[in-house]
């Protein structure tokens, strides 16, 4: 599962294994898909709050080494393994749209 957190332009990861699991960590293109260990909650679930660019970026989880897409989004594109890589798409935060749109006027 994925969703904006409070801090601008962090996103939390995280996800909550239907059966026992040691290790769990997130990687993605954001990270040259190098996995970043994620923190087990007290309510069983593994999370992280990784910074990420707007943008559209690709992701899997790493159960114990075995790598799979977040069950929890149905966005997700084919990948070179033959498998599929799930997909996030970031959105500019409104101050920063804002920035871009007053820095275009100036330069008009």
């Amino acid at each position: 599962m994925v969703k904006k957190d409070s801090k601008k332009g962090t996103i939390r990861f995280s996800f909550k294994p239907m059966y026992p699991v040691s290790d769990c960590q997130v990687a993605g293109d954001f990270n040259n898909w190098q996995p970043v260990q994620m923190v087990r909650t007290r309510a069983g679930q593994f999370a992280v709050e990784v910074k990420l660019p707007p943008g559209t970026h690709q992701y899997k989880f790493i159960l114990d080494g075995q790598w799979m897409a977040d069950p929890d989004n149905n966005i997700y594109v084919s990948n070179a393994y033959g498998t599929v890589n799930s997909v996030l798409q970031v959105e500019e935060t409104k101050k920063v749209a804002a920035r871009k749109t007053a820095s275009k006027r100036s330069r008009a």
